[in-house]
């Protein structure tokens, strides 16, 4: 194991700084189009990084020093999806306090349940109209300490869409 002024390697990877950079996993090239388009609106100094899978995310949060503000994924994707990415980051601590936010269109009571089983902090539905991006691009640009400090008994079961998150935030 790796060792790091006398820490072990997990150690050094929960630790490491928070950049400004919200990582986002969405196979859909439409939905990366409006999430980035909502970005460069949105008045923020918040950069997304886009990955086509949740193996690409994973990978790439390993290989880094930093850490990003929030993570965004979709729960479906080629190769990796986004609970198994999911997985493998807070496998052993590895993702230490970064928020997780779920990001789909499914409503399955049991992806939810294993989403926030998995440590996601919020399942977050996927808008079905473009001007709605915005506010999710907002609520995880302004939003990521008040997400990752929510506890689960403020979440209430399913998915959320952007005001009842702002919501709770607003509440707790």
């Amino acid at each position: 194991m790796l060792a790091t002024q006398g820490k072990s390697y997990d150690q050094h990877r929960r630790m490491r700084a928070v950049s400004n950079e919200i990582w986002v996993a969405e196979d859909n090239a439409d939905v990366r189009l409006m999430l980035d388009r909502a970005f460069k609106r949105a008045i923020t100094d918040v950069r997304p990084i886009f990955f086509p899978n949740g193996a690409e995310l994973v990978e790439h949060f390993n290989e880094q020093r930093t850490r990003p503000k929030l993570l965004l994924l979709d729960l479906q994707m080629p190769v990796m999806d986004g609970l198994e990415a999911l997985k493998h980051l807070r496998k052993d601590g590895g993702c230490g306090p970064t928020p997780v936010v779920i990001f789909s269109s499914h409503e399955d009571p049991e992806l939810i349940r294993a989403a926030y089983f998995s440590g996601a902090k919020l399942y977050l539905k996927k808008p079905q109209r473009l001007e709605e991006y915005s506010e999710v691009v907002k609520l995880c640009a302004s939003g990521a300490e008040a997400i990752g400090q929510l506890t689960a008994s403020a979440i209430p079961p399913g998915a959320l869409d952007v005001k009842r998150v702002l919501k709770l935030i607003a509440e707790t």
